[in-house]
């Protein structure tokens, strides 16, 4: 690691007026939070170690950070962000006993010294516990460094609220403010290198960004996902199998009109494309104004050859939107006949000038119901739920439904259990997922929740289904006495009942099926569409039963494969479903 210099100072009087400089930390207020965690507050490393969550005890806007107090010292850390050399100034507002500012050096390798890679002030810091206090802390860098900027909450201290976190560049490094020598020719500028003005490395998660799934590939459920080696990931090769997709990789809005020069950078490779040629038909840089409906794909100066996974940094000219809002997005498609792998990372904006994130400003509108949810925008709303019952979990997957409707729900992280009932107004975010709106974040607030409801299942018939599909969408179903017409093949199947056919669908590729086709058979499921056709979505392997037909023996095959008949008699032979054995009937399981 670079030998670094630094020098602390804390104090509870501002020096000089930070308000007035760019804060270089993103969400400093908490106010942006994805999946019940504050963007950017999330190290790679272990220098942020704090049980975090919010809290409505705001010093500023809607949103603080509640830092939950431990025997042991805990650290709420700003995720891992290189900073050139120069003195800097942190400040924030702080509600508890005790708080200790500092920072943790990160090392070439991205490692964090657990020895001596944190540099705190000398002494905690007393705080009051029912106002807000200001404090200040400055540091001094004499290299390019990276590392993680702190605030403990030091042990036995009891619980700490932060906000408003701010840092500033009060100098640059050694000589960074001093003029040049008088006298002489003058000299020409140095062309300015570019600032970064707004980075999203992909190391922790998918960040800022969201996905757009215009097609799924058959028997997937995704396109573009975060893998934990820290990148973005697209590929539409699913069971060995290239499949047809198209998925969007989309930035959040940006605000450039603050900016004067700008570029994107980011690093990507390709594999299995077969040729760059392929790989830049498939693999898509584009932008668009906000406000307007036609994407530009931006000329990049670097792209992959497609055959490998090394690598590039690839840059575009973003001049054009220069004092403009504007959207970028990664566009991946593929075909039956090739469907490659893209992986990106170190999405970077540079130049001169700031860059920030578009402000939403969706009003929080109140619906009643799940019914008035799904007609809804997709967005931020409060709804007020009435009688609504948890009905399935399975890891950050939920279906919720009350007497008219159901949604399912993808939140990482969330607390709900099968049986929970749940009344009273909750603020929900939605958003689509292969064309249906689905729960991406949900705050109970004060709604009541209550453990142990009867978990409902409504008795349809295949037929009810295709008329209604939009009615059972979600819900919990049973389709009693239909056939298993195909067997599970890449989790799809599909059951026959009275001439109506519907496709089914296995959700958990961990769970085994041991149904034959042509069994009789009960299914319980949760309808859904996919890419506009409905299927019945199926969970666990006991939600498909085999069914005796009424009026016929059952047997069973014992541990020594002898084979008995209703009347105790040895049988040879049979096989599983209907027989005929000495006149009679026999349906073997």
């Amino acid at each position: 690691m670079k030998k670094t210099l630094l020098l602390f100072i804390a104090m509870f009087a501002m020096v000089f007026s930070a308000s007035a400089q760019k804060n270089l930390l993103a969400n400093g207020d908490f106010e942006t939070w994805t999946n019940g965690d504050a963007d950017n507050w999330k190290t790679a490393t272990t220098a942020g170690n704090a049980t975090l969550s919010q809290s409505m005890d705001a010093h500023g806007g809607k949103y603080a950070m509640f830092v939950s107090g431990a025997t042991s010292n805990k650290r709420l850390a700003y995720k891992e962000t290189a900073f050139e050399a120069g003195t800097y100034t942190l400040t924030f507002w702080a509600k508890g006993t005790k708080c200790k500012p500092g920072i943790a050096l990160i090392d070439d390798a991205g490692k964090l010294n657990s020895n001596n890679g944190y540099k705190y002030v000398a002494n905690n810091i007393e705080i009051s516990s029912t106002e807000w206090t200001e404090v200040s802390h400055e540091f001094t860098l004499d290299s390019d460094t990276t590392l993680c900027i702190l605030i403990m909450n030091p042990k036995n201290s009891g619980d700490l609220i932060v906000d408003d976190v701010c840092l500033v560049k009060t100098s640059t490094g050694e000589g960074g403010e001093e003029g040049g020598e008088e006298g002489g020719e003058e000299t020409p500028d140095t062309p300015a290198t570019p600032t970064s003005l707004w980075a999203e490395t992909f190391a922790n998660s998918q960040g800022d960004f969201v996905f757009n799934d215009v097609l799924l590939p058959e028997g997937s459920t995704y396109v573009w996902k975060y893998d934990s080696y820290g990148y973005m990931k697209a590929s539409a090769y699913v069971n060995k199998t290239n499949l047809p997709s198209e998925s969007w990789l989309l930035s959040p809005e940006f605000d450039f009109t603050k900016a004067t020069k700008l570029s994107l950078s980011f690093e990507q490779a390709g594999n299995y494309f077969k040729s760059k040629e392929n790989f830049l038909a498939a693999c898509k840089v584009m932008v668009k104004e906000v406000g307007t409906e036609e994407w530009s794909a931006l000329t990049l100066d670097v792209v992959p050859e497609g055959t490998s996974w090394t690598f590039v940094t690839s840059t575009a000219d973003l001049s054009a939107y220069v004092g403009k809002k504007a959207q970028i997005a990664f566009v991946y498609t593929s075909t039956a006949d090739l469907a490659g792998t893209w992986e990106v990372k170190n999405f970077e904006l540079k130049g001169e000038g700031e860059v920030s994130i578009v402000a939403k400003e969706e009003p929080v509108v109140v619906v009643g119901g799940l019914a008035a949810l799904k007609a809804e925008a997709v967005g931020k709303h409060t709804v007020k739920l009435t009688d609504a019952i948890i009905t399935y979990i399975n890891g950050s997957n939920f279906y919720i439904q009350d007497a008219n409707a159901g949604i399912n729900g993808y939140v990482s992280g969330h607390t709900f259990a099968a049986g929970q009932k749940i009344n009273g107004e909750v603020v929900v975010t939605t958003s689509l997922y292969g064309g249906a709106v689905q729960i991406a974040a949900i705050e109970l607030g004060g709604a009541t929740v209550v453990e142990g409801a009867e978990v409902p299942c409504t008795e349809v018939t295949v037929a009810e289904l295709l008329a209604n599909g939009e009615k059972y969408t979600n819900m919990r179903v049973k389709v009693t006495n239909a056939t298993l017409t195909a067997p599970f093949e890449s989790r799809n199947g599909e059951i026959e009942q009275n001439g109506s056919t519907v496709a089914i669908y296995q959700k958990d590729k961990n769970a085994v099926f041991e149904v034959e086709a042509n069994s009789t058979v009960n299914v319980v499921g949760y309808p859904g569409f996919y890419n506009g056709t409905l299927q019945l979505n199926v969970w666990e392997a006991a939600d498909i039963t085999a069914v005796t037909p009424e009026g016929i023996s059952n047997i069973t095959i014992n541990s020594n494969a002898a084979i008995y008949s209703i009347d105790g008699r040895r049988l040879a032979q049979p096989v599983k479903g209907i027989n005929i054995i000495n006149g009679k009937k026999v349906y073997v399981k």
